[in-house]
């Protein structure tokens, strides 16, 4: 039996520590893969991903850890179904993150930790289905107050290793907020009421 007739049928594939680098290496029968609820693309060295990962709607969970990302492909917003997104230690900028990623409802987990973020992500705080962020080991030195307003399902919040002195009033409407790590931080008036 060919592989190309199974494809469609695979629901979760790992294609970690694979050397693709640019998109132009990737497989292009993922692209036929029209049932993939997972894709693992860790450490792939991949600078850039191919414009079709944006069809494969029902994927759910994506990782791209430790790679070369400079920013987060535009065609992730197409990915409607996204509900657990990791990148990992990879070279993003805040500025790098299109606003749109965040009005996806079903986004739940969303790893950015061990990049370039100065600041937090803009429009992050659209993302109202976010259970889980994670942010450490990045160079934030500021929260803005108006980004917990309406995060009211976050339950784990991950700022450790960062430039953040002061903590917003507003984080006191996480109210479902039962894991806050602020280690490793200049935290110089920290109100934890």
């Amino acid at each position: 039996m060919s592989p190309s007739i199974l494809l469609p049928y695979i629901y979760g594939l790992d294609l970690s520590k694979n050397e693709f680098g640019n998109d132009q290496q990737f497989p292009i029968s993922l692209q036929e893969m029209c049932n993939l609820r997972w894709l693992e693309l860790n450490r792939t060295n991949v600078n850039r991903l191919p414009e079709f990962i944006g069809t494969l709607k029902s994927l759910e969970k994506l990782s791209l850890s430790h790679n070369n990302l400079r920013d987060v492909p535009f065609c992730l917003n197409n990915l409607t179904s996204l509900r657990s997104l990791s990148l990992r230690d990879n070279h993003v900028s805040h500025t790098q993150i299109s606003a749109r990623l965040f009005n996806n409802p079903d986004l739940s987990i969303l790893d950015l930790s061990h990049n370039n973020l100065q600041a937090f992500p803009k429009d992050i705080e659209n993302a109202k289905g976010l259970i889980v962020l994670n942010l450490s080991s990045n160079q934030i030195e500021q929260i803005p107050s108006h980004v917990f307003v309406s995060l009211f399902e976050l339950v784990h919040l991950n700022l450790s290793d960062n430039k953040i002195d002061t903590l917003p009033a507003q984080m006191r409407r996480l109210t479902s907020l039962q894991v806050l790590i602020l280690n490793n931080n200049p935290l110089i008036h920290a109100q934890l009421r």
